[in-house]
């Protein structure tokens, strides 16, 4: 490879491992040149997801063209803070009848009981409503799917046979095991 050659490169599913996530990136040690795609979920889980995204917020500067996906988790902190009404945004439970089958506790309880509340802890916070509103807009302007030449960038799954706008956000942020009905 090539110096100056731009190199795509994909990092997933941090889960409020700064310190993992820090160390990563500096054994890629990135350049300019390259495009960055990260696949979500930052946070949950581990302790320092404040962390994360702190360093996202950072990275997302120093490397502009860098693309974020939304996963699961990030959906779930969004759809919390909707129910709150801590944010003006429609659910996942709203844009997706899937989901709205599939989920049957309250999107807060959601989150919670899939790791919120390490965030929170990492967060120092209680109370919902002090959650960094800047935090609140990088999740926010996260994407749902990219597309890179050949390559189509989601944080779960695809439908096959099925137009990228016209899939179902449940399964690209959700679903793993997608499988094809048409015959190969």
């Amino acid at each position: 490879m090539k110096e100056n050659e731009m190199r795509l490169i994909a990092i997933g599913d941090i889960h409020g491992q700064a310190d993992m996530l820090y160390r990563l990136l500096n054994v890629v040690s990135p350049r300019p040149e390259d495009q960055f795609v990260f696949l979500g979920d930052y946070i949950d889980r581990g302790k320092d997801s404040y962390g994360v995204i702190e360093q996202l917020i950072q990275f997302k500067k120093d490397f502009p063209r860098t693309v974020f996906i939304r996963g699961n988790h990030d959906q779930l902190l969004l759809d919390a803070l909707a129910e709150l009404k801590i944010r003006r945004d429609l659910s996942l439970r709203d844009i997706s009848r899937e989901y709205a089958d599939y989920s049957l506790v309250s999107d807060l309880d959601m989150f919670l009981n899939n790791g919120g509340n390490e965030t929170l802890r990492s967060y120092h916070l209680r109370d919902m409503g002090k959650f960094p509103r800047e935090h609140i807009a990088f999740l926010e302007e996260t994407e749902l799917v990219w597309r890179y030449e050949n390559f189509i960038f989601v944080h779960a799954g695809i439908e096959p046979d099925m137009p990228l706008e016209k899939q179902d956000p449940y399964t690209l942020l959700w679903e793993r095991h997608v499988l094809s009905l048409s015959p190969s």
